[in-house]
């Protein structure tokens, strides 16, 4: 049917490579099999030889007979980016990707994601808690859509976004990431208070707000908040935000920062 046709097209990577692999099955067999059911190719290993080489497990004869107990979390991740290729698809949604993978090899994995994004034309939708990772994913063209308790409150351009974040979540978000300057680090634990409330907590059950979901802990919340959902408007340019006191709030204190 419909849905058989539409599968394909969009690939899903799994936070975790360790139970998203067969631990049990050879590289080339996790890759050739697949290859089978959707290209059906005349030379096999010609094609697992050029997934690999895709993904930068090279040489790719070298990993034919390996099992991904022998790969790093980073090349287990790669594998999966392979196997997630074999079909050609249109968007790949990468859940968490390299929340699993060792610090050093994060922005290796990211790259090859931008890579192929470029030169494969695929659309990829990073899925991340880590706005450091979002930042780094989506810089140069990229958009980020920011969700609380699964409403989309913001979505803009990154260098927009991350420059000049218009709701209080998003503020708040970017104020809590860690960075390295101990004086910039003490005037965003500052400003953090003011766009939320330290001694609440997320006691209200998401169904039983009926307006913005992050109302329980946003110091700007009216009643108007709580009780109506704010729809997502344009606000500037390609800048949307759900938020209905979005006008009336501060300028973003660390603009250039």
């Amino acid at each position: 049917g419909e849905f058989n046709k539409i599968r394909p097209k969009v690939q899903y990577i799994h936070q975790n490579p360790y139970t998203s692999l067969n631990h049990a099955r050879t590289i080339f067999s996790i890759l050739a099999d697949p290859l089978k059911k959707h290209k059906k190719p005349n030379n096999l290993k010609e094609e697992v030889s050029r997934l690999l080489k895709m993904v930068g497990l090279v040489p790719p004869e070298y990993f034919f007979n390996k099992y991904p107990r022998h790969l790093s979390g980073g090349g287990m991740q790669r594998l999966a980016i392979a196997r997630a290729m074999i079909p050609d698809p249109e968007v790949i949604f990468a859940d968490e990707i390299v929340s699993m993978v060792d610090v050093s090899f994060r922005a290796a994995i990211v790259n090859l994601l931008n890579k192929l994004n470029k030169e494969m034309n695929v659309t990829i939708v990073m899925i991340s808690h880590d706005i450091g990772v979002a930042r780094y994913f989506s810089y140069g063209g990229g958009r980020i859509a920011v969700l609380c308790r699964g409403s989309m409150i913001e979505i803009a351009p990154a260098e927009e976004l991350l420059g000049n974040p218009m709701h209080p979540y998003t503020r708040a978000l970017i104020l809590a990431s860690p960075v390295t300057d101990p004086e910039l680090a003490k005037m965003k634990a500052k400003l953090l208070l003011k766009y939320n409330k330290p001694e609440e907590v997320w006691e209200t059950e998401i169904a039983e707000i009926k307006g913005c979901k992050y109302a329980p802990l946003c110091p700007f919340a009216t009643e108007e908040c709580w009780k109506e959902k704010p729809r997502l408007r344009k606000v500037d340019g390609n800048h949307l935000v759900a938020c209905h006191r979005v006008k009336e709030l501060p300028e973003w204190e660390l603009r250039g920062a």
